[in-house]
């Protein structure tokens, strides 16, 4: 498998987590409702940024070229590190 199509694949892997995941966050705001407060609400807009701009960015990746390849992989790992450090700061705050 080339290394476009194995990154494809961990890429579209990682935001179906991710995806579910913000699901799971978007449940617990819902159901905390009034309690559940602005930040948190904020929380949950900057994940769902946050994923349409990795989906983005794996658009690119299918239409980059070879020379593009690696730039691109580069700034994937870029907006994956974002994606981590953001749902971990996430789920940290609702966790309190």
């Amino acid at each position: 498998m080339s290394k476009r199509k194995e990154y494809q694949k961990l890429v579209r892997k990682q935001i179906k987590e991710w995806n579910e995941e913000l699901e799971k966050l978007q449940a617990d705001v819902e159901k905390a409702g009034k309690d559940a407060g602005e930040e948190m609400h904020r929380q949950v807009e900057r994940l769902e940024y946050k994923i349409s701009h990795g989906e983005e960015k794996l658009e690119e990746l299918t239409e980059a070229t070879e020379d593009a390849l690696d730039e691109i992989i580069e700034g994937l790992d870029t907006a994956w590190d974002s994606m981590k450090e953001a749902f971990q700061q996430a789920a940290e705050k609702f966790k309190d």
